[in-house]
């Protein structure tokens, strides 16, 4: 296959491929190849099971583990593998699960009369055809051993129901040639019910789900597999960094997010990120929507009111916009949790449920035509974890540092041979004429600056913020004149297609707003005012949603209006909250103002 990274069928990759991108799961994999070399040689019997939410790379797993044993000189004597794949439907009793086992083995190419034996079992009773076919298979195994590779265990078991898992169960102690290596989304009662037959059976071997550290370590992989090296190298940035901890938020810690993604990256793609993030969720619709039309009427209606209302919501909130009993919500949703649906959070009495996987709603919601606000959101996303020079700026902005004489003589230096204004020093000037009172002039270079076209992003926040957060106080201001400032302010990020940095720099703000330096009271009239002038403006919705939140949130300490967003969401304010107070700095920006530097931008 070359360099095919499959997306949702790591089996069709090759092995070059499977162990190129293969992350985190080495101490793992090496101990269940040990188990089963074990088993060849000991006659032992191991079973596994390996537990992990859809995506999580539980296939790339068994794929992987298929191709090592095959390897294993040692093993291809005394060894045989039947892999039952995710596709294997309709297994509803223990004969359905012996016929795939042969099937999987493809018996007849060592034995060309076997197909003419396995045809002759169709004459016979179920019980009959079951306890030919058991013979058949053993005696086709001989002394070898055979694992069986089945993915997908909990449906394959609860077709089996109850009797077919007692007849597989039997059959496994009585002829004792068989191991099992299976996965699943989650446990099921066919292995956690202390009645069921296989309790107790099973080691259970929880999959981990990736961090940042290995969400980058996985796109470095696949980059480097591609011999992608400008790729490879922009991830290890700090700049990179921070997009593959924008995907990381969205996507969680899922493997199949990353593998898709992955088609659509390269330097410039992975910088910019939004089109590659939106391409993602246009490649993994038809899957969300396979596994929404895969639930009954009810539970559906469930989870598409929860994609709806975004936030996490209470039972009894879902049974009114259901028109459903409270019981009836309250059984469907913990089968919704077991299937790896949705999740709950408890706060008082009530569960808060909302869906496992914000990308699930993501999908529906640009299939609802409503692609623009995620666009922004992901925009956000890859500003907000950009904000570390930011931060390292806030927490360096005092006298004795960041305005040292020296230092800001060098920022703001001209490059006068060639007669050229420095753009970020016009734009780091601007700033400070206007928290100095003098904002008609500081509107007029801010303009000049913003529409140049020069500036970074992370200039234009890190400096905006700095502009809001300190202007906020301002005491010498009134409404009026603020309301009438802001819509200048507003007017010039317009013009310049800026206003989403002009939303980030409010979000950076909230590193001074939520600190000791502000009252609530005097922040709630100021926020009152952005409503009035920038409510309107998509780009502003969200910061703005964000700081009300925070405040109502900083005078409450109640967590329910933390509920209310969405998971991506709420986690954004969640930092916020723990790092709004990490930082408090004061600034005088006179020393700005009489540097001698600024004469040569006027």
């Amino acid at each position: 296959p070359g360099k095919f990274i499959s997306r949702y069928s790591p089996s069709l990759m090759s092995d070059e491929a499977l162990e190129a991108t293969f992350i985190q799961r080495h101490k793992l994999i090496k101990r269940i190849v040990g188990l089963v070399c074990d088993d060849v040689e000991t006659g032992s019997r191991h079973f596994s099971l390996l537990i992990g939410p859809r995506g999580v790379g539980k296939t790339h797993f068994i794929a992987l583990l298929h191709s090592r044993l095959l390897q294993k000189e040692e093993l291809q004597e005394n060894l045989l593998i039947a892999w039952l794949r995710e596709e294997e439907w309709g297994v509803t009793t223990f004969l359905d699960f012996l016929l795939r086992v042969i099937r999987s083995l493809k018996p007849e190419s060592q034995d060309p009369s076997f197909p003419e034996k396995l045809e002759a079992i169709y004459d016979h009773s179920v019980e009959r055809a079951e306890e030919i076919l058991g013979d058949l298979l053993h005696e086709y195994v001989g002394d070898r051993l055979l694992l069986v590779l089945t993915e997908n265990m909990d449906d394959l078991f609860n077709g089996l129901k109850n009797e077919g898992q007692s007849k597989l169960r039997a059959y496994l102690q009585e002829r004792n040639f068989i191991s099992i290596v299976g996965t699943s989304p989650s446990l099921f009662h066919g292995i956690s019910r202390q009645v069921s037959p296989f309790y107790g059976t099973f080691r259970i071997h929880h999959l981990e789900k990736l961090t940042i550290d290995e969400a980058e370590e996985m796109l470095i992989k696949i980059a480097d597999y591609r011999e992608d090296t400008e790729l490879s190298d922009f991830i290890k940035t700090p700049s990179g960094r921070a997009r593959v901890r924008a995907i990381h938020h969205l996507a969680g810690a899922n493997h199949r997010i990353y593998s898709i993604l992955s088609q659509f990256l390269n330097r410039e793609s992975l910088d910019q990120l939004v089109d590659a993030f939106m391409s993602t969720l246009d490649d993994l619709t038809p899957y969300y929507q396979s596994r929404m039309t895969s639930l009954p009427q009810q539970p559906r209606k469930i989870v598409e009111l929860l994609c709806d209302l975004r936030g996490a919501i209470p039972v009894k909130r879902i049974a009114q916009r259901c028109f459903l009993k409270h019981q009836t919500v309250s059984s469907q949703l913990k089968i919704l949790k077991e299937k790896g649906y949705v999740r709950s959070e408890t706060l008082g009495r009530e569960s808060y449920y909302e869906l496992q996987e914000p990308l699930m709603r993501l999908c529906v919601e640009v299939k609802k035509n409503r692609a623009e606000p995620i666009r922004l959101l992901v925009d956000f996303l890859r500003i907000w974890y950009s904000l570390d020079d930011l931060k390292l700026s806030l927490t360096t902005l005092n006298k004795d540092s960041w305005l040292e004489r020296e230092y800001i003589q060098r920022a703001l230096k001209t490059d006068e041979t060639e007669n050229k204004i420095n753009y970020k020093s016009l734009f780091i000037y601007s700033v400070a004429l206007i928290l100095n009172g003098k904002k008609e002039l500081g509107i007029e270079k801010l303009s000049l600056s913003l529409s140049n076209g020069e500036l970074t992003d992370s200039v234009i926040i890190t400096y905006t913020t700095v502009l809001l957060s300190h202007g906020a106080g301002l005491p010498s201001c009134n409404k009026n004149d603020w309301l009438m400032w802001m819509n200048s302010l507003l007017k010039e990020y317009k013009k310049s297609n800026k206003l989403r940095l002009l939303g980030a720099g409010l979000m950076g703000g909230i590193f001074t707003w939520l600190g000791p330096n502000f009252d609530v009271g005097t922040l709630k009239s100021w926020l009152n005012i952005w409503h009035k002038a920038a409510s309107h403006l998509l780009e502003l919705r969200m910061p703005l949603r964000f700081l009300e939140a925070l405040i109502q949130f900083d005078e409450t300490k109640d967590s329910k209006i933390l509920l209310e967003f969405p998971s991506e969401e709420r986690g954004i304010l969640n930092e916020m909250i723990n790092k709004s107070r990490d930082i408090n700095c004061e600034l005088d920006y006179i020393d700005i103002i009489q540097s001698p530097s600024f004469l040569k931008l006027l």
